[in-house]
């Protein structure tokens, strides 16, 4: 039986499509291109650690130093009424920005010491004449702390000091915040009732017994003292919180989570047995 092929252009164009459709092969389904996913800064990622504090302070420093050395800055030094002599018109405006960079440059602990240096370097006469040498020019007392920015008061103060031979208080801590008198009373206190009622412990130096610390309740009723586990403060307890802190994905954090379980378990067993032989000694 033969088939008869319809002579109409509609027909035939019907029939060809057909028979391309048959012999061609399927093309593969195409997947749609996935875009890449971004990583998202997490909220308490421990990235984000404390700056330094000597970094800091040179930061604050530029800045302050940039701030200081604008060319208004510099036109209202020159312009100020000095003395009769107008001692700031003398100095340039490049020696100003200069002496200004030096000074404000320098972090807040060490402008003190530099002005100090400054006025050792003083020559005699210049000494006996209260008068000072910026770029071999001689000025006078307000033109100093004019161009270097700072106080009467301060200058005075330091040259009462550089007078009576006095050194610089230094407290220690350099480019770091300097304890207040309230913190040092209360580390002197809570030396004082670790000296009496603390007892030696396996891995730490001396901690409070338990049930020692209700003289917080009664006499210390303003201040809060938050009591802490000794047995989770090892190194790798912080390095599990870090990591633990830093992943927030479900599947990254279960390693570490269990980790966790398990050393956390160990210091509970070793928590339980030291108890349990400072039991049996004081019994």
């Amino acid at each position: 039986m033969t088939t008869r092929i319809p002579r109409s252009s509609l027909a035939r164009e019907m029939m060809t499509t057909m028979v391309s459709s048959l012999l061609t092969p399927p093309r593969p389904e195409t997947q749609p291109e996935l875009e890449p996913a971004k990583k998202k800064r997490h909220y308490n990622s421990a990235v984000r650690n404390a700056p330094d504090p000597l970094r800091r302070a040179r930061s604050d420093a530029k800045k302050k130093a940039q701030r200081e050395t604008t060319d208004e800055k510099i036109k209202g030094i020159q312009l100020t009424t000095c003395c009769g002599e107008l001692c700031c018109r003398k100095v340039s405006s490049d020696v100003i920005r200069q002496c200004r960079l030096e000074y404000f440059g320098l972090p807040h602990d060490d402008r003190e010491e530099y002005i100090h240096t400054r006025l050792h370097m003083r020559h005699q006469s210049a000494i006996d004449e209260g008068k000072h040498i910026i770029d071999q020019k001689l000025i006078c007392k307000k033109a100093f702390w004019t161009i270097y920015g700072f106080s009467k008061t301060k200058y005075y103060k330091m040259i009462a000091q550089s007078t009576d031979g006095i050194v610089r208080g230094y407290h220690g801590n350099k480019n770091r915040p300097k304890p207040r008198t309230t913190t040092s009373e209360a580390h002197a206190l809570l030396k004082q009732l670790l000296q009496q009622l603390a007892e030696p412990m396996p891995h730490m130096q001396c901690t409070l017994a338990d049930g020692s610390l209700g003289i917080w309740t009664s006499d210390y009723k303003n201040y809060k003292f938050h009591k802490r586990g000794a047995f989770a403060k090892c190194d790798t307890c912080v390095k599990l919180k870090h990591q633990l802190m830093a992943e927030r994905r479900p599947d990254f954090r279960r390693p570490f989570e269990e980790e966790r379980d398990e050393h956390m378990g160990e210091q509970m067993s070793k928590r339980n047995v030291y108890y349990a032989k400072r039991a049996l000694a004081k019994a």
